[in-house]
């Protein structure tokens, strides 16, 4: 089990399930030393964090993931120690639900265009906020009898080849960048992020590099020039990978971070802290901490 894990979901995520308290008893409960909730597009749950973080035995690291774009692939970006009160937060929070909650038809229309049928009384019942997301619409289309003996689904029952993981698989492969399910969304550009997080006093790490460029290691090393660390320990990395990619921030002398990327029942496979560490972590944390710091006093 790692002692640190920066990469987690509370429910102000859109795609996220856990409330924020549930989260830091897991964070507890696992025994870390150092934790951090980092929502996409948002810091509502890292704020609430905060507030109760007074009777937790480890450090909080405040925390953002930014989706955005590098040369048309979209990733997402960790920031670390930035300041939640920062009003960029919002603005972009509100932006980004606004442009999901449109997203949302399109997602369905889509999905239903492959010939997979979806019970919309079920999912509006499900997303009472108006925003849908492919997750969601997994978990209703694949518990529907409907669909038992839809071919499309079949690689995500039991026992088949995506059913680990099934609701997010499911994303990634019909309604991820490229896939036939897609709808676009205007995130800002990885530029754009990196000068955000760095404004309001945080630091820059790349996450899940393997999803986003499994096939692209030289966008990797082009990012490495920019952005202060990588998060080479993920859920989604094999063993093989999360070495290649400890290789590369070692090279470009970059923080090493570890994250489960936890969201709830999208992954229902994936624990908070649950990633074996081989390197010495102590030394990473160490690094990663000082970093912070020293981001901070530069942007004092």
């Amino acid at each position: 089990m790692s002692k640190f894990d920066l990469h987690s979901h509370s429910n102000y995520s859109i795609d996220g399930e856990i409330d924020v308290i549930s989260l830091l008893d897991m964070a507890k409960n696992a025994g870390l030393i150092a934790y951090a909730i980092s929502d996409h597009n948002t810091v509502l749950g890292a704020k609430k964090a905060q507030a109760l973080n007074n009777n937790y035995p480890f450090e909080l690291i405040p925390a953002i993931e930014l989706d955005c774009v590098y040369k048309g692939v979209e990733l997402h970006l960790l920031g670390y120690g930035i300041d939640l009160d920062a009003e960029i937060y919002e603005t972009i929070r509100i932006s980004l639900e606004n442009q999901y909650r449109e997203a949302s038809k399109h997602y369905v229309k889509n999905i239903s265009n492959l010939g997979i049928h979806i019970d919309i009384d079920k999912l509006t019942k499900n997303c009472p906020d108006g925003i849908i997301v492919p997750e969601d619409i997994a978990e209703v289309v694949l518990n529907d009898s409907v669909n038992d003996d839809n071919e499309l689904l079949l690689p995500y029952r039991e026992n088949g080849p995506r059913s680990k993981g099934a609701y997010v698989n499911f994303y990634w492969d019909f309604c991820s960048q490229g896939k036939p399910a897609y709808v676009p969304i205007e995130f800002i550009s990885l530029e754009q992020a990196i000068d955000i997080v760095k404004r309001t006093k945080g630091i820059c790490v790349l996450a899940h590099p393997g999803i986003n460029f499994a096939n692209n290691d030289e966008y990797v090393e082009e990012i490495m020039e920019l952005i202060d660390g990588i998060e080479a320990y993920s859920s989604y990395h094999s063993s093989e990978e999360i070495m290649k990619y400890c290789d590369i921030a070692i090279k470009h002398k970059k923080l090493i971070t570890v994250g489960s990327d936890f969201h709830g029942k999208t992954k229902p496979h994936i624990k908070i802290g649950m990633l074996e560490v081989v390197h010495d972590e102590e030394v990473f944390i160490e690094q990663f901490l000082e970093s912070i710091k020293k981001a901070s006093e530069r942007a004092a």
